[in-house]
């Protein structure tokens, strides 16, 4: 009886060793035998997503509020106004003249338009920026299909990028015209045009 046993385990040990198990066979294999496929096998451990899943702990700009022009030396001249008019210009008022903003989707929408549709600030039309001294483009209210995206970095400044009518993308500088209370886009290496002084918009409570 003991022997039996012996060589029975011994058998199946080479059993074992010369048939391939069903749970090695792949995919492949089994696509050509028409059998079920294998279900997806989770990667990593428990410990693993519990990590990923903890904050990084880096603070998560608003993405709601008044935009705040500075002049790069940090000086603040006001905040983007709310006007009938468009939002293209400066308020030195009251902060409840102050256009309402939210950053979502790469589009800067105003929340408390005065002026009419449509409601998102960008530039229009289809200046080639960065292609000569001078050209730019006004900021105004445009649809979601402005060539004007915006994204925002950890000190809540608001970047924009235009497009070309050619497909290329650089990042665009702003400038504010006193004289017109006005502000325009132009490329990043482009001459300020006219007396201009260049600005940054930055997302403020």
């Amino acid at each position: 009886m003991q022997r039996f046993a012996v060589a029975l385990f011994a058998f199946l040990a080479v059993l074992a060793l010369v048939l391939p198990s069903q749970a090695r066979i792949t995919n492949a294999e089994r696509l050509r035998r028409g059998e079920p496929l294998l279900p997806p096998v989770r990667r990593g451990t428990p410990t693993y997503a519990a990590k990923r899943q903890t904050p990084s702990g880096v603070a998560i700009p608003n993405t709601s509020g008044r935009i705040e022009v500075r002049t790069l030396d940090g000086t603040v001249l006001g905040h983007l106004q709310n006007d009938v008019a468009g939002p293209n210009h400066l308020n030195f008022a009251s902060i409840a003249n102050d256009a309402i903003v939210e950053l979502a989707g790469g589009h800067i929408e105003v929340l408390n338009s005065l002026f009419t549709a449509p409601f998102f600030i960008g530039g229009v039309g289809s200046p080639i920026l960065g292609g000569g001294v001078g050209v730019s483009t006004p900021l105004t209210n445009v649809g979601d299909a402005s060539p004007t995206t915006w994204v925002i970095d950890a000190s809540s400044k608001l970047i924009p990028t235009w497009t070309n009518p050619d497909g290329s993308a650089l990042v665009a500088s702003i400038f504010y015209t006193s004289s017109a209370d006005s502000f325009l886009f132009i490329g990043g290496d482009e001459a300020i045009p006219g007396p201009a002084e260049l600005v940054d918009f930055y997302l403020v409570d």
